[in-house]
């Protein structure tokens, strides 16, 4: 077996980043599945992490990039999510 060369214990907030980046906008299960994780998860993302987050589902959903109607009804959950737990930080 290869050693890894990344670390990754402790890595889990960058890897749901690089995940939200790559599935937003998709058609697939991955978009359920990943905003499932942001609303279970909402403390691990620091106030620019949900700030930035919130402000990618917004436009992306202005715009129409935001995929289906079932993916967008995702995105929004996990918008109101990172919403609510800013909210409870403060």
């Amino acid at each position: 077996m290869t050693k890894p060369l990344f670390n990754y214990a402790g890595q889990e907030r960058l890897i749901a980043i690089c995940a939200f980046r790559y599935a937003l906008g998709r058609r697939t299960l991955v978009t359920g599945m990943l905003v499932d994780f942001i609303c279970l998860n909402r403390k691990v993302f620091n106030d620019y992490d949900r700030n930035q987050m919130i402000e990618d589902i917004t436009r992306d959903i202005r715009l129409g990039l935001a995929g289906d109607a079932c993916d967008v009804a995702e995105w929004e959950r996990a918008r109101a999510a990172l919403i609510e737990g800013g909210k409870d930080e403060q």
